[in-house]
Parts: structure tokens; sequence; C-alpha cells
């Protein structure tokens, strides 16, 4: 049969599956909509006992998606028409994670990101992101086809491409575990930027690869070597334009803010704020070709380096908390659906995702360990002048986490779904059932160990020291972008003003007459001191995204002495060292 039309049958099942889906959301969208209400109604409540009994080994992501099964199952007892299958389930699925819940995701990861740390260590970030994740599809595709005798992935591309999209990490829970510990930012920053960056580089392995438009041949013929380098190559153009992109974007956002004064509508600013978050991922996915993660990521990070000037304290304040509370409400939506698909598996793909978890575990590891020997060679060459404790070194603990957060989510899941027409039905089905029991198995086996293993690797978390922002030649540059473009012309003069004048929150707490008294941190007993500094770090991560509210604390750098870092204590802004009520240069001064 022609390509063409193949490809044409194949456009017209796509749309006539896309139809009847909608059709379905129209006849029965309001009992669909009440049902998935309800499900989130009875995850908030399962998440706060597992909170309020210190259940860590049971993550939040792993009982949404069981009570997405329960569900789902009731759902085809109910109505057994055969509404919904795993095609018309995938469409949907699809549609609302790049449509709607990928960018508010991405942008939120950005927006909280402590852009120091990130910059800082950005060059390493990449080696993570861009080798790690082309190793990790070499290594499976290639274990793949060598047990290919024992399942039914037999073909290279099929092995690549589901190499590719299982490469795609999502280590939700390991985050939450991280954020509720307090860990150190060394590792926090490595696990999170890794795993972003990776989902754009997995996406675009996974789209190239699956491309409807490329014959089979064009794989069968062109050598490994020679596909590598052209994907790679394609990779790596791809993240240079999404990244300026991503700037550019998020610097227009900031001039237009300081242009029009939102500090008179901080209303307008934060939904402004928010709604560009949508603009900035589907003008870079469909109007430039780039990549909308990676574009929206660093468009949040503009946009947070810049925000508090533009919106006031309090308009920083509330916007972090719509935005981290969207986030979190879309990443349940995304494991949610993985409960759903769970529904339509067989035990058909049982014996290949055994085989699918102990490739994704070597592949990791051999990811992991010597990209980080790798990284940790060019720090001490870069840092040879700075004493050991400053160069930012990973240790064999930091390679183990690194290698223990290799979660697998929804993203992978929708992957997979969206596998073309060239793979055999039956082929696809055991891919499917395989990725939802390699995300299940590894979310409750790593996700669930997290706090464990990083107690047991003695990795620092509750109160840690700030980490030190080791320059590059890289970084350097960056920050001198920022010095000499983002922060005269982007930024503006305005002077970054830390406390609440005439605040609405605050003007509310007085006329309640709610009574506030602080408790000095010296007065809690010695024993209880690390559990409140990490409850009250849990808490603002989980309200905010971030434990710097107000967006003043930066870290430190050489020539940045630890007297003067600003910090943010107990809901105020002083610098370390300096009695409460007393002021401070830093009050004084605009904060970097």
């Amino acid at each position: 049969m022609p390509h063409h039309f193949v490809n044409m049958t194949a456009t017209k099942e796509a749309i006539g599956d896309l139809t009847h889906a909608f059709d379905i959301l129209e006849d029965r969208g309001e009992l669909l909509m009440m049902c998935v209400a309800g499900m989130f109604m009875v995850a908030f409540l399962l998440g706060n006992i597992l909170h309020s009994h210190h259940v860590a080994w049971i993550p939040e992501s792993l009982v949404v998606i069981f009570i997405g099964l329960i569900s789902a199952c009731l759902w085809r007892t109910t109505f057994t028409d055969n509404e919904f299958d795993l095609r018309k389930d995938s469409i949907i699925n699809k549609k609302l994670l790049s449509m709607v819940f990928l960018p508010i995701i991405i942008f939120e990861a950005g927006w909280g990101m402590r852009n120091r740390e990130f910059i800082s260590q950005l060059p390493y970030i990449l080696i993570f992101a861009v080798f790690g994740t082309v190793i990790c599809m070499l290594v499976v595709a290639g274990l793949i086809i060598a047990t290919s005798d024992s399942h039914c992935v037999k073909s290279l591309r099929a092995a690549f491409t589901y190499g590719a999209l299982i490469a795609a990490v999502d280590p939700v829970a390991t985050l939450a575990t991280y954020a509720h510990l307090n860990v150190e930012p060394l590792l926090n920053i490595l696990v999170m930027g890794e795993s972003i960056i990776n989902d754009a580089v997995a996406i675009v392995l996974f789209e190239t690869l699956n491309d409807e438009t490329k014959e089979s041949s064009y794989f069968e013929e062109k050598s490994k070597h020679a596909i590598v380098l052209d994907i790679s190559l394609e990779v790596l153009l791809l993240l240079g334009g999404s990244i300026l992109l991503g700037l550019g974007l998020g610097a227009v956002y900031s001039v237009t803010l300081r242009l029009v004064n939102m500090k008179n509508s901080p209303t307008m600013g934060i939904l402004f704020i928010t709604v560009s978050a949508y603009f900035t991922y589907h003008f870079s996915e469909h109007l430039c070709g780039q990549s909308g993660i990676i574009s929206t990521l660093f468009s949040g990070m503009i946009l947070n380096a810049s925000v508090t000037p533009q919106l006031t304290v309090e308009g920083a304040l509330l916007c972090s908390f719509l935005l981290k509370q969207l986030a979190s409400l879309a990443d349940l939506s995304v494991f949610l659906f993985v409960g759903f698909a769970a529904v339509f598996s067989t035990p058909d793909g049982v014996v290949f995702a055994g085989y699918t978890m102990l490739f994704c575990l070597v592949g990791r590891g051999l990811a992991t360990f010597p990209l980080a020997i790798l990284s940790n060679c060019v720090k001490n060459q870069v840092g040879k002048d700075l004493p050991r404790e400053k160069r930012n070194i990973l240790s064999w603990r930091h390679m183990f986490m690194m290698w223990h957060a290799g979660l697998r989510g929804g993203i992978a899941l929708v992957l997979t779904l969206d596998l073309g027409e060239w793979v055999a039905p039956h082929q696809k089905k055991v891919l499917i059932n395989a990725t939802i029991i390699t995300i299940c198995v590894y979310l409750l086996v790593f996700g669930g160990t997290t706090e464990f293993f990083l107690k047991l690797m003695k990795i620092p978390h509750g109160d840690p020291p700030p980490m030190f922002l080791q320059g590059s030649r890289a970084t350097q540059f960056l920050y001198w972008i920022h010095r000499t473009f983002l922060k005269p012309y982007v930024k503006g003069s305005v002077k970054t003003d830390l406390t609440m004048h005439d605040s609405v929150l605050q003007r509310i707490m007085q006329q309640a007459e709610v009574p506030m008294r602080e408790v000095p941190v010296s007065q809690v007993p010695r024993a209880g001191q690390a559990d409140l500094v990490r409850t009250e770090t849990s808490a603002r991560f989980g309200l905010f995204g971030r434990t710097d509210v107000i967006h003043a604390d930066h870290g430190w750098a050489e020539g940045e002495p630890e007297q003067e870092r600003v910090r943010c204590c107990s809901g105020s802004c002083m610098a370390a060292g300096t009695p409460s009520g007393s002021s401070s240069e830093d009050d004084k001064e605009e904060s970097e």
C-alpha cells in the first residue's frame, strides 16, 4: 500500500476518533466532570491522611493513579456500550496534556526556580539532560534488540522509538519529598533541571523517530551512528533556538509589565503572567517549530527574576500561590490519566515490562555515573583555584540519588499512546501495558523510598547550607547578559522594595484583629528546631512552589559575604545576622 495512502487513512481514523471522543464529552461531559472532581476530592483527603500519619512510602501520585484506575473500572462497568477505548483515551489525554496541563506545569517550574543556582549548574544540567537522554535511549534500544527473541519488539525503529520515549523521566514524587525535607540545593536543582529539559529532549527524539513521513527503510538503511548523529544535531539546534525564544518572550513580557505599570492593577498582572504560559508554549510549538517546554521554562525564569519590582511583594506572593496550585492540579490530572489508561491494560506486556524496568535502570546508571564523573572533572578544572568545598563536587551519594530519581510518568505514557500506525496493534498494546506497569512500579519502589535513601546516604536536609555559585565561562556569559541587558532594560531601574506598604493582606489581618506573635527560633527546644524549619519549608513550598516566597533570596557567590546574604525568615525579610527590627544595607539597595 502506498505510504501516502496509509497516512490519509490514519488521519481519517484519527479525526473520526477525535470527533467521537468529543461527542462523548458533549453527551456525558457533566457526569464525567462530576466524577473527576470527586476523584480529586478523594485524592486530597487521602493525601492529607498520608501527611498526617507521615506515610512516606506511598507517593501521592501513586494514590491518584489508583483512584483513576478504580474510577475507570466503575465507569466501564456502569456504561457497557464501549464508549471509551484505548485510542480515544489516548487522543483526549494527549490533547489535554499538551494544550492545558503541560504549559502551566513547566511555567511554574521555571517561575519557582532558583535562577542563580540553576544558571550556575546549567552546563552540567545540560550534560545530564541531553547526553544522558541519548545514552539511555541507546542502551534501552540496544538491550531491546539484543533480547528480541524473548518479546515482540523486533524492529530497530520500534526499539529506538520506545527507548526515546521511556527515557523521559518524571520524578514528581522524588521532588515532592525533596521539598518536604528541604534537601540541599545542589541535588535538588540538578534533579529538577535535568527532569524538565530531559522531557523536551525525549519528546524531540520521539517525534523524529515516530515521524509518519519517514519510511521504515530510512532506519534500516542508515547506520546507528548516522541516525544518532542526525538526531543529536537536531536536538542541539532545537535547544538553542528554544532557549533564545523563551528568553526573548520573557523579556518582552517583563518590559510590557513595566511600561504599563502593573503595580496599579496587580490582579491583571497576575492573570497576564499566568496566561503567558499558554501563549509561550503554543507560540513556540506551533508557529516557531521550537520546544514549547524549554521556551516556557526560560520565559518563566525571566519573569521570576523581574516580577517583584513590577508587581510588588504582595503581587509576587499571590502569583506564586496561584501558579503553584494550578500546576499541582495539572500534575495530579496527568497521573489520573495514567490510572484511566491502566484500566485498558492486559497481561500481554508483563514480560516486556520486566525487561523495560531492568533496561531503564541499566540505561540510567550508564548515563548518570559516567556523566557525573565527567561533570566533576569539568568542575575541578573550572574551580581549580577554589577550595574543594566550593566546587559543588558530586559525591557517590549524589550520583546514587540522581540514579534513584529516574522515575517515569505521564509524558512517557502519552508518547506511547501516540505511537504511529507503523507500529503493529498487538505490539503497541504490549508497549502501552509495559509503560503503565513501569510507571506504577517505579513510583512505589523509588518514589516511596526516597526519604529512606536520603537519610541512609546522609544527604543534608532540613536546614542545609547554601550552595556556592561556582562560575564558568558559560555562567559568566549569562551573568554578563543579565547585568548588561536584562537588568537595565528588562527589569528596569526600579528599586526592589521588599516591604508590604499599604498591603491588602496586611490590612485584612489588622481589620480582623488577628493576633500575630513571632516565636524566636532560639526559644524552640533544640531537638525540635530542625523539625520546625523543615515543616515551615515544606508548607511554604506546598503553598507557593518556593521557599523564598517574596523573591528576595538568591543564594551567595564569591565576593558576596554571608552576612550580606538576604534571607527570608518567618515572613519577614532581613539580612543574615541582622537583628529583627534593625535595618541593613540590603533594605536600601536593590536585591540582585
